[in-house]
């Protein structure tokens, strides 16, 4: 036997099975063990082999037939053939081969042990193919250590891989019919079912008596004919079969899911076929002559004109029935094995049918069928229509070009829904992705290469290890190979953020760098920044100290060739996105997937496929293929539109809004660019931040922690209150009297040289939180109000009858109402020599300038707002009696008692909730907090006060920085906007009390009654939960999954289930707790029903109960916490950790913010950022503020600036990295004692009498523990004594008390006993002391 007869009896035996060509490479005399290696390595040709032996062995449909040597598909190829193996020829486990030593060439030799198996044993033996070799004994080994060497040598080609030009890639698998696929051969059925001789006269009805007597009398006439009767037995016999005796029948037994699974759309199949062949026979009769002509020959429509007529339709029908057809006839046969019922029942409507030689799988093939053919029927019309029929044929081929263009779209459609599934195999097999559920690799485009490589990234260690990287259009994805064909995720790369380059320049700062790599190999290339691209920042950007010699990704290959391949799929994948062509003529196109059906402008063809279908010109609109874009003219640039539109107009236009406006999505948009927001249509979006590209940046309001670019042609102005604004009829200002002053015309907003109507949206109620806008009132009102005011006092209201603003001014004499012109959107103005992006800057601008521009004689400015109201009662006394704090011997100070009206003076301050007031004479400032609004000037008494006051008193006061916090009655409240004072160590003693109910524009916001936040236990009962909930409620009912829930902490994050979002919850916002557990908390996750609240932390979670209002379960670990949580102390040491370092693989979302602290609780160990840009409120934990001194510890003061990094945690979007805002580590506190009554010392006599009352409790604390240390040892000589007394029988001697005074006959009464205190109790007593 010689060295390679083993393998040449293999291929003789694949052969003789079928599944190689008789004639090919493998059986020429120079052919080598490799070219079967080869041709066996994409495991296709194993598939057809198990398969054609058993055609039930394996899912035919799982086999990736086009794998292009991709090493993920062929591996999976072989773990089917593989399973097959165990499954259908009982092989042993231990006989098989792993699938990498097929694909690697590392033990071919077991790959032939199994083929030979598989030939020997009884399945095979029914074909009576020959096995080989003939002497092959199982428990053997049938292959010599000579021939051994022969295939260890074959390790070495594996890696060699041949070039497209060689002759190994002409060994094709023979082809599997279809008939050993699904049972029986589609097109025998289809030329069964419309051979010509089996068109029966049946099909003629009366209607086609006509037809039916039409003899051809030309060539072309008998493909005319042809054409026709396809047709119509098509629709009238094929189609009604399977409508009349399947689908109609099979409607009372299959499920509305079921039956549309199986039959898809083909009703509308039908009704499209039966209104073509309408149209179709009127173009026959026509050209045949059957019936005369009543218009010009030229005029006429035509039988090709017919099939482009109808391209459009029977493309739009087609691709859903095809698509759906895939998996219709693979359901439709597991219906019928699983449910004897549905298979019974077609077996008898099969019985009934015109064609019960058929099934119905068989049946619902011929569509495709159908459409398929078109093309074929005119090419043969074609060739025998005359050439001197000029129009006849002009029109044939644009119908032949149409039926090819709707074969090519069907076509690439099929294989876009295939590659769909072999994605989806691909996302399976990697696990710990950093991509959300719902994304799909298809977002990244088309695979385009995948393998195993040596892979190195210069910014974090630099050294190649093995990766397997998969190239999509988009990204490179880089995975560690685990066994059984499963991967690791571990980073992405966005590939249009890099160019390829082959080696690295060792000029400058390279050297360094290239010198490491260049050490390698010259089977290495790199992926550097690509500067050049500007269209979005990658994550890599970012970086402070990037430079071209930094950042570099070297991909290291096992052979020249390789690395070619590689470097030719990237670069491919790059020019998918972006085509260099496309650039040079101008076009700035996106990489787009269109949801319909759209044609490109260059040669008018469909973009085929599902998805990534070609690409749209930003500038001109143009949509071309890839192909057309290379061969296109220059861009023409943006077209010329005459519309009188503004919706248009604005969409050409660059982003027009005002930041914090909410704008409305007006279509989902889904991309991969991670700096790009994802939404859905109708979707609410804040206006974040607004780029000079015409682009802004949004923020999703129902998931504030989602922030992107949008594009402005996506979104809309939220509608609250349109209305169609028409120009008034006069352009003029009137008062109450005979005088006015007349307005300088404002010109109508012009385009392309035609008035444009002003059709304008505007919300009425926008600006109510405005000082100066008093809502909807009337012109004589308005009047009233300031007509005895000062000289430029003025009010801004909103007029029902105009549908506009008007501002209502206080001149010399008169009362003027000037009305707010809208031209546009976002564009407002008095007269048209100025304009403003909103109302609120126009009435900035004119408080400093003249109104002269705008009105002839009205020489003034809108000086001072017409308050709603200027006087106010005092609620709370607010002197030195009863707030210290404050030195009233200043004049800045106004004290009020309780009862007192105050007439406002200035709003000087307001940002600070103070206003200056005046009583008596008396001038100064005074809390907002201490007053309430008089409103019609209705001034009632004291007595009336006190008995209509829902408000209740102030029985507590405490001010913290100038921001207030008060006690009514036995409640706190706090101001709105200063709920983010630390008050968490302030204790009041405070009792239980009702509710207090507070009118809904009050600027307090009530919260819970104790505000010793450092108890999670159960003392906190049912009203601490439901005064924590005090916030307003923004949504109801909401149903999430704990994800997690720190018991000792008191807090956690509850996933909605809604939107996937995670929420805050607090241990206080448990309404009903479990009875059995201790503290209040939640069991990771548990199902919980809950309402979203604008708490003190911002949005968080509150009223937390069980499903149906049941209590929580709890978590399972709370019972390791006693009831008393102070004897555990809250100075923990992993808060005086040191700082954290920056981790280089962090990724940063956003640098360098600022903020405000907010709320930061020390005991529990976080608190929250307010930042500045937008106001959002940023969770941050302790151990990430970067401190200055070691000993100290962390903390954050309330109302101090920080400077902070965003970065996406377990918690979501915190902070990272906290300094103060000047970059500088936060100071740190010590441990300090907790102050009586809550009050901040101010003078330095303060401060010395707190330090030398801290000395005192120390030293009175160290007392306290030797007294504890020597009782111990007298506790122990007492017991001694008593002991022996005990054994000597003298205990009547003995005598003890309840307060441990010992006596006997020798001890003296009265000696006392110390009891023995533990080590915890004596810490816990020393924290208890301590305070922040």
């Amino acid at each position: 036997m010689s060295n390679d007869e083993v393998w040449r009896q293999a291929v003789e035996w694949l052969i003789a099975c079928k599944v190689l060509e008789q004639h090919n490479i493998l059986t020429a005399a120079e052919a080598e063990a490799k070219d079967l290696a080869f041709a066996l390595r994409d495991g296709v040709v194993l598939c057809n082999l198990a398969h054609k032996l058993y055609n039930r062995s394996l899912d035919y449909t799982k086999i990736c037939k086009k794998t292009t040597m991709s090493q993920f598909y062929c591996i999976e190829n072989i773990k089917l053939f593989l399973n097959a193996c165990v499954k259908i020829f009982n092989m042993k486990p231990e006989h098989l081969f792993e699938p990498e030593e097929l694909y690697n060439f590392t033990n071919f030799s077991k790959v032939l042990n199994v083929l030979s198996r598989i030939s020997h044993s009884e399945i095979c033996k029914r074909f009576d193919i020959e096995p080989f070799p003939k002497t092959y004994r199982c428990n053997s080994a049938f292959i010599h250590d000579n021939e051994e060497e022969v295939y260890r040598k074959l390790v070495d080609e594996a890696d060699k891989d041949y070039d497209d030009e060689n002759k190994i890639y002409d060994v094709k698998p023979q082809k599997i019919e279809e008939e050993d696929v699904e049972g029986s051969n589609v097109d025998q059925i289809y030329d069964s079912l419309f051979c010509h001789k089996n068109l029966n006269d049946e099909i003629y009805t009366s209607k086609y008596d006509k037809w039916k007597l039409f003899v051809p009398k030309e060539q072309k006439d008998h493909v005319i004919k042809e054409i026709l009767d396809t047709e119509i037995h098509f629709t009238n016999e094929v189609l009604a079969n399977i409508i009349n005796y399947f689908y109609l029948p099979l409607r009372n037994d299959l499920t509305p899911e079921e039956h549309s699974k199986v039959f898809s759309n083909m009703a509308d199949i039908q009704k499209l076929h039966a209104g073509f062949l309408v149209e179709l026979e009127k173009a026959v009769y026509l050209t045949t002559g059957i019936e005369k002509k009543k218009t010009l020959d030229f005029q006429r429509k035509r039988i090709g004109d017919v099939f482009v007529d109808f391209k459009f339709q029977f493309l739009k029908h087609y691709k859903v029935y095809i698509i759906n057809s895939m998996n219709s006839r693979e359901f439709l046969s597991i219906l019928e094995t699983s449910r004897s019922d549905i298979r019974e029942k077609i077996k008898e409507y099969s019985k009934k049918s015109r064609t019960p030689q058929f099934r119905l799988q068989d049946l619902l093939c011929i569509p495709a069928q159908r459409i398929m053919k078109y093309h074929l029927l005119l090419k043969d019309l074609l060739k025998k229509i005359n050439f001197n029929d000029v129009l006849e044929r002009e029109s044939i081929e644009k119908s032949i070009e149409a039926s090819e263009d709707i074969n090519e779209y069907l076509n690439e459609a099929k294989r876009d829904f295939e590659n769909r599934i072999e994605l989806k195999k691909i996302y399976d097999s990697i696990y710990d992705m950093e991509f959300g559920d719902k994304m799909d690799f298809i977002d990244y485009g088309r695979q385009v290469k995948d393998g195993e490589v040596k892979f190195a990234d210069s910014k974090e260690s630099g050294k190649l290890k093995n990766r397997h990287v998969f190239v999509f259009d988009k990204i490179m994805l880089v995975c560690k190979a685990q066994r059984y064909n499963t991967f690791t995720y571990k980073t992405c790369y966005l590939l249009s953020n890099y160019k390829v380059i082959d080696d690295l320049e060792p000029q400058g700062k390279m050297n360094t760098l290239s010198r490491k790599f260049n050490t390698t190999s010259v089977l290495s290339f790199y992926l550097v920044i690509n500067k050049q691209n500007t269209n979005f920042k990658s994550e890599e950007s970012n970086d402070q100290n990037l430079n071209s010699s930094t950042n570099y990704i070297q991909i290291c290959c096992k052979t020249l060739n390789q690395r070619e391949q590689w470097m030719k799929a990237i670069i491919q994948a790059q020019e998918n996105v972006c085509p260099k062509k496309a650039a040079e003529n101008g076009h700035s196109v996106e990489y787009t997937t269109f949801k319909d059906i759209v044609v490109c402008s260059f040669c008018d063809k469909f973009l085929k496929g599902l998805y990534y279908q070609g690409y749209k010109c930003e500038c001109c609109e143009h949509i071309f293929h890839k192909e057309c874009l290379m061969n296109n003219r220059k861009c023409p640039g943006k077209p010329k539109s005459f519309t009188n539109n503004n919706a248009a107009f604005a969409r050409r236009q660059t982003f027009s809004g005002s930041l914090g406006e909410i704008v409305t999505a007006i279509t989902t948009t889904t991309s991969p660019d991670p700096h790009v927001l994802n939404f859905k249509e109708l979707d609410k979006i804040e206006v974040v931040e607004i780029k000079n590209d015409g682009l802004f940046v949004g923020r999703l309001v129902n998931k504030p922690n989602q922030m992107g670019l949008v594009h402005p042609n996506t979104v809309k102005k939220c509608k609250i209150m349109p209305s169609n604004i028409s120009r008034a009829s006069s352009l003029q200002i009137s008062n109450f009297n005979t005088n006015s002053v007349h307005r300088r015309q404002v010109s109508q907003p012009i385009l392309n040289g035609r008035k444009q109507s002003t059709n304008i949206e505007m919300v009425a109620h926008e600006f109510y939180k405005e000082i100066w806008y008093v809502g909807t009132i009337d012109r004589e009102k308005a009047r009233d109000k300031l007509i005895n005011c000062e000289e430029g006092t003025f009010l801004v209201r909103w007029s029902n009858n105009q549908k506009k603003y008007v501002i209502s001014l206080k001149t010399e004499d008169h009362v003027k109402h000037m009305i707010v012109e809208n031209i546009s959107r976002n564009v407002v103005c008095l007269c048209n020599s100025r304009v403003f992006g909103n109302l609120k800057e126009l009435i900035e601008f004119y408080k400093i300038n003249s109104l002269s521009e705008c009105f002839t004689g009205l020489y003034t400015t809108l000086k001072t707002p017409l308050l709603k109201t200027k006087l106010y009662r005092v609620k709370q006394n607010f002197d030195r009696e009863h707030c210290p704090e404050f030195d009233f011997t200043d004049s800045r100070f106004l004290s009020m008692s309780r009862g007192d009206i105050v007439t406002l003076v200035d709003l000087i301050g307001e940002e600070k909730y103070w206003w200056m007031g005046e009583i008596n004479g008396r001038v100064g400032f005074f809390p907002i907090q201490y007053v309430s609004e008089i409103l019609d000037d209705n001034i009632k008494d004291d007595d009336e006060e006190e008995t209509e006051s829902d408000e209740g008193t102030f029985s507590i006061l405490y001010f913290y920085r100038y921001n207030l916090v008060m006690v009514f009655d036995n409640n706190i409240a706090t101001d709105t906007d200063s709920t983010n004072a630390d008050i968490s160590n302030k204790n009041f003693d405070v009792n239980n009390s009702s509710n207090i109910k507070v009118e809904e524009d009050s600027k307090v916001d009530y919260v819970k009654a104790s505000l010793n936040e450092g108890n999670n236990d159960d003392s906190a009962n049912e009203k601490e939960a439901s005064v924590e909930n005090n916030g307003k409620i923004l949504e109801r009912g909401i149903t999430g999954i704990v994800r997690w829930f720190n018991v000792k902490m008191g807090y956690g994050f509850i996933k909605r289930n809604d939107t996937d979002n995670d929420i805050f919850v607090y241990y206080k916002s448990i309404s009903k707790k479990n009875p059995n557990k201790r503290l209040r908390s939640l069991a990771t996750d548990e199902e919980v029903v809950f309402d979203v609240i604008d708490g003190r932390r911002g949005n968080e979670a509150g009223n937390v109960t069980g499903p149906n209002g049941e209590p929580v379960k709890g978590s399972h670990i709370d019972s390791r916490f006693k009831k008393n949580s102070k004897k555990f102390p809250y100075f923990r040491k992993k808060f005086n950790m040191p700082n954290k370092e920056r981790d280089p693989n962090q990724k940063i979302l956003e640098e360098n913010v600022y903020g405000e602290i907010i709320f930061f609780n020390f005991r529990r160990g976080f608190g929250f950022i307010k930042r500045e840009d937008n106001g959002e409120s940023v969770f941050c934990h302790i151990l990430d503020i970067i401190k200055k001194n070691p000993r100290k510890f962390r903390y954050l003061a309330f109302g101090s600036s920080v400077r902070f990094d965003i970065v996406k945690g377990l918690k979501g979007y915190e902070a990272a990295y906290v300094t103060n805002k000047d970059g500088t580590p936060i100071s740190g506190i010590k441990k300090r004692k907790r102050r009586q009554n809550n009050v901040i010392p101010s003078t330095d006599s303060e401060k010395k009498n707190e330090k030398e009352m801290i000395l005192k409790k120390k030293n009175k604390r160290s007392r306290r523990s030797r007294r504890g240390r020597n009782g111990k040892k007298e506790i122990e000589e007492q017991t001694n004594e008593t002991q022996n007394l005990s054994k000597k029988g003298d205990m009547s001697s003995v005598v003890s008390n309840d307060n441990g005074e010992v006596s006997n006959n020798n001890v003296s009464v009265g000696d006392k006993v110390p009891q023995q205190r533990s080590d915890i109790s004596l810490v816990s007593e020393a924290f208890e002391n301590l305070n922040l």
